[in-house]
């Protein structure tokens, strides 16, 4: 009878613990958004200059390669594409395709904007426009440029974002990297 009420005791006694600790160890701390406020922090991004965020994110980095080739040869960049991240509300898997401005995506958990590469040409030159950021937790973004530098002088050739071609050129062309950089 004594050995019943000791387990009888120790089962309630983990069934409490359980209760209160439970909820706590399995709490979320990641923010959750809705598809409508993911569009208007792309468009606050694309716009530039600064804004606070309606939701504290997550801010990471992924490297994409990036190819200038001619007949010679390739030139290989490493740029960063800066990850917004959420978590989801709703399942929605989209990868990022790293061409153009902020773009939607998402991973079935997460859900957020990722950046990508602009290929701007005039008559002389192309620039290659990409972001870069410090990663962590942002309530609030600030877009600034950093000057645009020289890369090199090519001849006929494409620029290539993570195995797409994205542009070609004829004649000599002076090449820039332009980086837009995100603080908090």
């Amino acid at each position: 009878m004594r050995t019943i009420l000791v387990i009888l005791t120790i089962t309630f006694s983990s069934i409490i613990i359980a209760t209160i600790i439970l909820p706590i160890m399995t709490k979320h701390k990641e923010p959750q958004i809705d598809l409508a406020t993911l569009m208007e922090i792309r468009n606050e991004l694309n716009k530039g200059g600064s804004f606070m965020l309606p939701r504290k994110a997550f801010i990471e980095i992924k490297v994409i390669e990036v190819k200038l080739c001619t007949m010679k040869g390739c030139i290989i960049l490493e740029v960063p594409s800066i990850y917004i991240i959420y978590r989801a509300e709703w399942g929605f898997e989209k990868p990022c395709n790293y061409t153009g401005l902020w773009q939607l995506w998402g991973n079935g958990t997460h859900i957020g904007l990722c950046s990508g590469v602009t290929v701007t040409m005039d008559n002389s030159g192309l620039t290659i426009g990409y972001y870069n950021a410090t990663p962590g937790e942002y309530n609030k973004i600030a877009i600034y440029k950093v000057e645009s530098r020289y890369l090199a002088s090519l001849n006929n050739g494409y620029i290539e974002v993570n195995g797409s071609k994205v542009a070609f050129f004829q004649g000599y062309r002076e090449i820039k990297l332009s980086e837009k950089k995100l603080s908090s």
